[in-house]
């Protein structure tokens, strides 16, 4: 299945050589607040007290960041906000061509949006009805929302399932995986070791 995959991909022009950006538009997970502004300008707006904070291109291409303690812990970049940056495919089949499958991998209730993630370089990467619409760098926590419909790790299916780490419908992660991550857990059940992105926590903690 995989040669078959990797050869559709490479018709459409998909399976190019293209690794994870450490930083994006210079922008990178454990920057000070100071050096993103000097890098980017000022942000367009911030909410929480400048817990996040959005930037925009003139054809109105966002990148939000969130800070903790004055540095970047995840950025996450449309497509089109940084053209050198933006991956060399287009849709999931593309994808997985060029970086395989997926340490963890969630369904929109809808169907709308899926979402793959690889730990080791702190990627993740938003497909909407079937389209790449942007990505994520750094910090990697638990997908807690009330609008999941499936939810892998390491291959399993953990949501909806008795081992799903919080309620559905709700935000609410369950007792009993309070103090974990889903570093911890994809640990668990893969048996592999995370390294996780420069400046940041392996084993970071759920959101």
């Amino acid at each position: 299945m995989r040669s078959v995959i990797g050869f559709a991909a490479l018709l459409s022009g998909a399976a190019q050589a293209w690794q994870p950006p450490s930083a994006v538009m210079g922008v990178r997970p454990g920057m000070p607040f100071e050096q993103v502004v000097k890098q980017l300008g000022g942000p367009a707006r911030c909410w929480r007290e400048q817990a996040w904070c959005a930037w925009e291109t003139d054809d109105e291409s966002v990148m939000s960041v969130q800070f903790d303690q004055g540095r970047v812990r995840y950025l996450y970049a449309q497509i089109g906000f940084s053209p050198s940056d933006d991956p060399s495919f287009v849709d999931a089949t593309g994808m997985q061509a060029v970086l395989g499958e997926p340490d963890v991998y969630s369904v929109s209730e809808t169907g709308y949006r899926t979402r793959f993630t690889y730990l080791d370089s702190g990627l993740t990467i938003n497909v909407d009805e079937g389209q790449v619409t942007g990505f994520g760098l750094g910090h990697v926590g638990w997908r807690v929302t009330a609008t999941v419909s499936e939810y892998w790790v390491a291959g399993r299916q953990i949501c909806p399932s008795q081992n799903c780490p919080f309620e559905l419908p709700s935000n609410r992660v369950k007792a009993s995986y309070q103090g974990q991550g889903l570093v911890d857990l994809y640990q668990q059940y893969s048996g592999k070791s995370v390294v996780g992105p420069a400046g940041l926590e392996p084993a970071t903690k759920g959101l």
